[in-house]
């Protein structure tokens, strides 16, 4: 960690800022989507009877999040400090300890715990993700001249990339259901077509769920494996 660097902190920016590189409201950069991943594809009709385009869920990484709820590096040691110029780990310019955010004097082992995760992620092994949900509306605005409109679900960030499919997968439909309450404010019906996305979603999540508990029950069967 470079000496001179701003404070490092989490930026939590909120989602009604646009998302795909444009500045939030806040001024943050929310920077470009990674890992964008449609969930599925479906055809929304608004009250003009006029197709509509497509609804998906999106995960992505937003620039400036850090993992501070690990902990922080200093040049101060605070209780439990890991002080990396002992480990043979600290460079030139970099901070000297590590200072984790819930240190334990019982469990003081999780401090290092933290550490390596934190080092994991600036090198770049894992990283804080964002997840919400969009429909785009189509409908026309005089002639043959039409116009996209875009919604949004809340969305949810500071999810770890490397979570479980299980956890994920919840937060998409939890996305969906959101998003579904806010284009139907805006009296865009959500067809039986769009609630089947969410059925399905749900269904795989029940499969994972279920492969999971046989494998628990397998193993509480035959100990050691």
């Amino acid at each position: 960690m470079e000496e001179n660097s701003p404070p490092r902190r989490a930026r939590f920016c909120p989602l009604s800022a646009k998302f795909f590189g444009w500045p939030s409201m806040a001024g943050f950069n929310l920077g470009k989507p990674r890992n964008y991943r449609r969930l599925s594809t479906a055809i929304l009709r608004c009250d003009l009877g006029v197709n509509g385009t497509s609804l998906f869920a999106v995960f992505s990484e937003p620039g400036g999040m850090l993992p501070d709820f690990l902990g922080e590096f200093s040049n101060e040691p605070k209780p439990g400090a890991i002080d990396r110029e002992a480990l043979g780990e600290r460079k030139r310019h970099e901070y000297r300890y590590f200072n984790p955010a819930n240190f334990d004097s019982k469990y003081p082992e999780y401090a290092m715990q933290d550490y390596r995760r934190y080092e994991d992620f600036n090198n770049g092994r894992w990283s804080l993700e964002g997840c919400f949900a969009r429909a785009v509306v189509s409908y026309p605005i005089g002639g043959s001249i039409r116009r996209l409109q875009t919604f949004d679900s809340s969305g949810v960030w500071g999810i770890e990339s490397d979570s479980s499919d299980e956890y994920k997968l919840e937060i998409e439909i939890e996305q969906l259901d959101d998003l579904k309450i806010h284009v139907q404010v805006f009296n865009v019906p959500w067809s039986a077509r769009e609630e089947t996305i969410i059925s399905q979603a749900a269904f795989r999540l029940a499969e994972i769920r279920s492969r999971k508990n046989a494998k628990k029950n397998q193993q509480a069967v035959t100990p050691g494996t």
